[in-house]
């Protein structure tokens, strides 16, 4: 599992990057959207093992988490 931050202004996967500041590309990678308030602020990327709920459900409860790491980038 790999996380990703949305930049500031940056729509789609292009604008991931992981807290190293490094662009991401997911690839071929189920990614499941994080939102907080509304937003779109980073995705999260499935490994080889998991569901697509569970990885939605981490999703959601990661978002405040994200929010923190994002900010600081």
């Amino acid at each position: 599992m790999r996380v990703g931050y949305r930049l500031p202004g940056q729509a789609g996967e292009a604008g991931l990057v992981d807290a190293n500041g490094t662009a991401l590309d997911p690839g071929a990678a189920s990614c499941a959207p994080v939102w907080l308030g509304g937003h779109d602020i980073g995705a999260i990327m499935r490994g080889t093992v998991g569901s697509r709920e569970l990885l939605r459900e981490v999703a959601a409860a990661a978002a405040l988490l994200v929010e923190v790491v994002r900010l600081r980038i």
